[in-house]
């Protein structure tokens, strides 16, 4: 269970260096704007329903592989859907910065892609979408995971889907946040 927080580095190895946050240049997000509301820090409020649905999840899909291979998928996908503890969004009038834990996610708001590392070292494409939700979308080959933000009043909801050619189903699960108040 411990795989799904990131509380603390993994065993023998020390916790990865803080990139630095993002530097938004461009005039402020328009008041307007569909990303407005959605500006601010979120804390995971889930706990342990969330985290042991999650887990379920996982092992479900390592169990439909044979033994060799049983625990190298569950690891992949563990590593991949560790809980953050912390969102925090924020955006300017051209790009928008998901930061989970302090790990920043940007792209333009135009939905046009960047290329981005994911854990597992490959290089993706990464895309927002901004509406009523926020959808982040990560391509690769033949792969891929799309997070939806769903906001209603100050609770922030993730559903994510996780796909992949080899998996033979895809992963999907929420995580619930709450908003965090200005003055915390």
């Amino acid at each position: 269970m411990e795989a799904l927080t990131p509380e603390e580095p993994q065993e023998g190895g020390e916790a990865a260096p803080t990139p630095p946050p993002v530097q938004l240049t461009a005039p402020p997000v328009a008041e307007e704007s569909p990303l407005t509301p959605f500006l601010g820090t979120y804390r995971y409020v889930g706990g342990l329903p969330e985290q042991r649905s999650l887990w379920g999840k996982i092992e479900g899909i390592a169990a439909s592989f044979n033994f060799i291979a049983r625990g190298i998928v569950r690891d992949k996908l563990a590593a991949g859907n560790v809980i953050p503890k912390e969102v925090r969004i924020e955006g300017d009038s051209e790009k928008i910065v998901l930061y989970n834990d302090n790990k920043p996610h940007a792209a333009p708001l135009d939905g046009s892609s960047v290329k981005f590392k994911a854990v597992n070292g490959e290089m993706m494409d990464m895309s927002f979408k901004v509406g009523d939700e926020i959808e982040q979308t990560f391509k690769g080959n033949a792969k891929g995971r799309v997070n939806r933000y769903e906001l209603k009043d100050d609770k922030l909801t993730v559903h994510v889907r996780v796909f992949a050619s080899q998996l033979p189903k895809e992963l999907t699960y929420d995580l619930t946040y709450e908003r965090v108040k200005e003055t915390e």
